[in-house]
């Protein structure tokens, strides 16, 4: 078996039971981070990493928009909805200007906001999540299991880049006002703006199989909610049981599907956060707002065609 494959599989499985467990012992959710799954596949688990970008900004920018995502909540007094279009519109700004691909970084505002989380635990957790995977990823290269890539910023946004983001906000705006006023807000779950961020690029890899796309991503949302009903909910095990078999699931599901989308195992985690009552309904609204956004992405954000 490939001694890479089996290293970042446990790194990975024993981040996710670290995190929840500290969660579970010191009785603060806020510590978990569905994010960390994410950034895991990205920058261990795939052949290389997936996002333009270098180990500082991962870090810079996982602590900047965290911070930014609770003082939204805790200083910005208004309706979720327009918190949740204001956040994206600020990430999404910060994102375009960062000189990167590092989507993951919409999830790190955005979630504390659609979940009203006001504790500083959560930026301060967010932030140490993320200086592990880059450690990780260090390690790894050290050992001679994982590629060391170059980093070049990207040049500055040009005007449709800016259009391109204009339009990503608007179109936000539509959904989320649907989801939330049908009280479904997981449809527009954090990680699944990433996605829908990721797949506005024309040359976004994953826009040539969007089906696989929704399956991976809503078979992962199922499995984050079935283990912890299952495991946690009705049979009383410890949470980090269950987080550790749908991170077991989730890196299974990837690596069948030979499709290594981050937001994927963001969404499987971000079941072991959610109130207990909306998991029944958690994969539903993924599956929703997953082909609503994604759709949306595919129809809006075309390649220009060459006159």
């Amino acid at each position: 078996m490939d001694k890479r494959r089996v290293v970042t599989d446990i790194m990975t499985i024993a981040l996710v039971a670290a995190m929840v467990g500290v969660a579970e012992l010191l009785g603060e959710k806020e510590i978990i981070f569905p994010e960390i799954t994410a950034l895991a596949i990205g920058a261990w688990i795939a052949p290389q990493q997936v996002w333009r970008t270098n180990r500082l900004r991962i870090v810079l920018m996982i602590a900047i928009f965290a911070v930014l995502g609770v003082c939204l909540v805790r200083y910005l007094p208004l309706t979720l909805y327009l918190q949740v279009i204001i956040a994206f519109a600020i990430v999404s700004v910060g994102f375009l200007l960062s000189g990167t691909t590092f989507a993951p970084v919409i999830s790190a505002m955005v979630l504390p906001v659609l979940l009203g989380t006001t504790s500083w635990v959560y930026p301060l957790a967010a932030t140490a999540m993320a200086l592990i995977i880059v450690i990780g990823q260090w390690f790894l290269e050290r050992l001679g299991l994982y590629p060391h890539g170059e980093f070049t910023p990207l040049p500055l946004p040009d005007q449709a880049k800016w259009w391109s983001l204009l339009k990503r906000i608007i179109i936000l705006a539509v959904i989320a006002a649907l989801a939330l006023g049908m009280d479904s807000r997981f449809c527009i779950a954090p990680p699944l703006l990433v996605a829908f961020t990721e797949f506005s690029s024309p040359q976004c890899p994953g826009r040539k199989h969007p089906l696989k796309a929704i399956l991976l991503i809503t078979g992962c949302a199922l499995a984050g909610a079935l283990c912890r009903l299952l495991f946690s909910v009705t049979w009383g095990l410890p949470l980090t049981i269950a987080a550790i078999l749908a991170t077991a699931i989730i890196i299974y599901a990837k690596r069948t599907l030979k499709m290594y989308l981050p937001p994927a195992g963001a969404i499987g985690i971000l079941a072991m956060l959610i109130p207990q009552s909306e998991l029944w309904w958690y994969p539903v609204e993924i599956l929703v707002g997953c082909t609503l956004l994604l759709l949306a992405a595919l129809l809006f954000f075309r390649e220009p065609k060459n006159r």
